[in-house]
């Protein structure tokens, strides 16, 4: 990912700020995304809003499996090949 420049990204008139599409490419961030703002020691901090997923133990046979109780999305291959690089950083 490239360094940023001194001219980054602004705050306009509305409150809206563009995030560069390197960074939403590795972050998995597409259109709609839900997303989670707050002020952590003095900087603005944006993370993607994880869904609470509901889980339940369910016995089958003399095995214990956990299930999602309602469905979840399919995670993207994006999603997933941006992790990987992540993690090769």
């Amino acid at each position: 990912m490239k360094k940023p420049s001194s001219a980054g990204p602004t705050v306009d008139a509305t409150g809206r700020v563009v995030i560069p599409k390197a960074i939403r490419d590795a972050a998995g961030l597409t259109v709609g995304a839900p997303l989670d703002i707050r002020l952590v020691d003095g900087e603005v901090v944006v993370s993607l809003r994880r869904p609470e997923v509901a889980i339940r133990m369910v016995r089958r046979g003399k095995r214990v499996f956990a299930e999602c109780e309602a469905p979840l999305e399919p995670v993207r291959d994006a999603t997933i090949r941006a992790w990987i690089e992540a993690q090769r950083r």
